[in-house]
């Protein structure tokens, strides 16, 4: 357990597909995530501005390395899952932060990338990295915050009482 919580966790990088998945651990690889909001602005008569927001686009960079002797069938079974997205027009969940010892990961629905171009690191069989850029399916309603050790909050009915057990105790949830 840290002494700190990370925002959008900490860890490697984790892609989902009908029930399969490919995990590339954290010490080579690693996601970015971004935010942008997208909204609809407008200047009134009086000049003053007025902005509303529609959502959250997310993009996703991830930076993976083919390093070690096995990393390989990682990159194969990744291209795989992508091919299988494309023909079934369906989309990839991306964990850009995925830490297996964690129960809490921000997971998005992505579009497959565009590009699958592998770069070498030198000029000699030396490794290779692959940079992918993903987009989110849906815009979101806000920017993905979750904490690596999300904090517990009670839970509260709609007219603001907490909700309890039979007991009495105050039901809580981690957020």
């Amino acid at each position: 357990m840290s002494a700190y919580k990370t925002l959008q966790g900490f860890g490697g990088v984790k892609f989902e597909l009908s029930g399969r998945s490919v995990t590339f651990d954290y010490l080579v690889n690693r996601g970015k995530l971004a935010s942008k909001a997208v909204r609809f602005a407008k200047t009134t008569v009086n000049r003053k501005k007025i902005a509303r927001l529609i959502g959250y686009e997310t993009k996703i960079t991830t930076e993976l390395a083919n390093l070690r002797p096995d990393d390989y069938l990682n990159f194969v079974y990744l291209a795989e899952l992508i091919a299988e997205a494309y023909s079934h027009l369906t989309t990839i969940t991306v964990y850009p932060r995925y830490d297996a010892t964690s129960q809490y990961a921000v997971a998005i629905q992505c579009l497959p990338p565009e590009n699958f171009s592998l770069e070498d690191i030198e000029l000699y069989e030396a490794g290779q990295t692959l940079t992918l850029e993903w987009e989110a399916e849906n815009l979101l309603d806000s920017v993905p915050l979750i904490t690596n050790e999300p904090t517990p909050e009670y839970i509260l009915a709609e007219n603001g009482y907490f909700i309890t057990d039979e007991s009495g105790n105050k039901l809580l949830v981690e957020k």
